[in-house]
């Protein structure tokens, strides 16, 4: 069956509306999210899985507010009544509608088995008007601790997470739960597998506000996460302050205060409140910040090996704990950037960084590690296995900017195929038009760089304008004087060639 015949078989599923007791006319619908005070703070979508009412979401929809309604095809508004159980590391949450008791609502025909890769799939977004968007199934793998992850080629427009995974039967095989890996894979949208509703067979029966993933996951710790939604860091500060007050060995509040200090940039005093929730409880989220914030610290630091030596115990620590892909990652990162870029351990040790980043890859093909295991690759002189991890990071996610910026780089540099280099390097261009200025600056420079190799091979001086034309423009960007530094020794160069 092909995939434009899902909506026929989705719309043959609806029942005719009843003029004393008005329907949905999809079991599709859009959420929105409340806070204390009754005002809408975040949203997403979900749909309906019992004719009685019951109802799946993503958890990160509903987390940390207080109240919710959905909102149906034709308009209609219904309360959600309370919590039937939940996965917060899976993203997957249950739930029932607040309606009349002999009401039936239309569903959606759940899948029994996983999808394969190659599938063709759609998602209905009623958050966008009830768009579909087409696509495939790339991958589908099981994580450590969140069950299978189903990677998908659908384009999901912003307000899609909690939107259905529909099969050409018509029938759902996941739920969008992000439509990003990093904010250099913007255009990926992964999908909790729905086979992950079977487990959730708890009756908790509990009010929204109740709901986390720790019963120290208080009020004020709640108001403190959607004061940050809303970026009011003093009241956010406030609420958590207010909570260590009352409980100074709650490590939930501890880690969330050090979350408010890292996202404002001051990790020093982030690492200190990480390090006090790691203490009272090493668990896998405190042990990650905690690394991260070292990891942080250490680069500000320009390679002090102090938090080197931290961050490279903490995530060790972590791998212990749960062979995650991210936490090999970690490992693998920390030792390229203290290898390579501050110099700080001996280039022997780059075979430990491509050992981590095997793992990661081994448990999921992320198209950032694969890029990463590239850059390790080309530093022991592996341009043909270089070569394949970016062509392979390209496959991973065609809209990885940083993997076309890398490998024209490698193409010009190693390969000697300036064309292609500038190609790649354009393409990565295009791919950041929306983006910050100075990834744009970036890629712009190393055109630059590309453009003067090409005059020093062919001799041809005409490559030396468009060499600077390019550091102007990513001087313009940024304001960052470095472009106009490098411009003036081009220039310099160039007289030294012409005596």
């Amino acid at each position: 069956m092909k995939i434009t015949s899902i909506i026929i078989l989705f719309l043959a599923i609806l029942p005719p509306a009843k003029p004393k007791s008005p329907q949905p006319q999809s079991p599709i619908f859009s959420i929105t999210t409340f806070d204390q005070d009754g005002k809408a703070y975040s949203g997403g979508n979900g749909f309906i899985v019992e004719s009685s009412g019951i109802c799946v979401t993503g958890y990160q929809i509903l987390e940390n507010a207080f109240s919710a309604e959905v909102k149906m095809q034709n308009g209609e508004k219904l309360k959600l009544m309370n919590i039937i159980d939940y996965d917060a590391d899976a993203d997957i949450i249950k739930f029932r509608l607040a309606s009349s008791p002999n009401r039936s609502f239309p569903t959606l025909k759940i899948s029994p088995r996983l999808p394969l890769q190659g599938e063709d799939i759609l998602t209905i977004n009623p958050s966008s008007g009830y768009t579909t968007a087409k696509g495939s199934i790339t991958t589908v793998r099981k994580l450590p601790g969140y069950g299978h992850v189903i990677q998908t080629t659908m384009p999901i427009p912003s307000g899609g997470i909690g939107s259905p995974v529909i099969n050409s039967k018509g029938e759902v095989i996941g739920l969008v739960s992000s439509t990003r890996i990093n904010h250099k894979s913007p255009a990926l949208t992964f999908a909790v597998s729905i086979m992950k509703l079977q487990q959730l067979n708890k009756t908790r029966n509990l009010p929204l506000s109740d709901v986390s993933q720790s019963p120290l996951e208080t009020r004020n710790v709640k108001l403190s996460k959607i004061a940050i939604s809303r970026g009011n860091i003093q009241q956010a500060t406030k609420h958590i302050n207010i909570e260590l007050e009352k409980n100074p060995d709650n490590h939930v509040a501890w880690e969330a205060l050090g979350n408010i200090y890292y996202n404002i940039g001051e990790i020093e005093n982030s690492i200190k409140y990480y390090e006090k929730a790691y203490t009272l409880k090493p668990s896998y989220s405190n042990i990650q910040r905690y690394g991260i914030s070292a990891a942080t610290l250490g680069e500000l630091r320009n390679g002090d090996m102090q938090y080197f030596n931290l961050a490279y115990n903490l995530f060790n620590e972590l791998v212990r704990n749960r062979p995650h892909p991210i936490a090999y990652y970690l490992i693998g990162d920390l030792l390229y950037k203290y290898i390579i870029i501050y110099e700080r351990l001996n280039p022997i040790n780059l075979r430990k960084a491509l050992d981590a980043l095997d793992y990661s890859l081994q448990l999921h093909p992320f198209s950032t590690t694969y890029c990463k295991r590239g850059l390790i690759k080309n530093a022991m002189n592996d341009i043909a296995g270089a070569m394949e991890d970016y062509n392979n990071a390209i496959d991973a996610d065609p809209q990885n900017w940083e993997a076309y910026h890398l490998r024209g780089q490698l193409k010009a540099f190693k390969m000697n195929n300036h064309e292609s280099g500038i190609s790649d390097a354009e393409t990565a261009l295009q791919l950041n038009l929306k983006s910050a200025n100075d990834i744009k600056a970036t890629i712009l420079a190393s055109e630059a760089e590309i453009y003067l190799s090409m005059m020093l091979q062919t001799g041809d001086a005409s490559y030396i304008p468009i060499s600077e034309n390019k550091l102007d423009e990513a001087y313009r960007l940024t304001g960052n004087r470095a472009y106009l530094e490098r411009k003036q020794e081009i220039r310099i160069v160039m007289a030294s060639n012409k005596e």
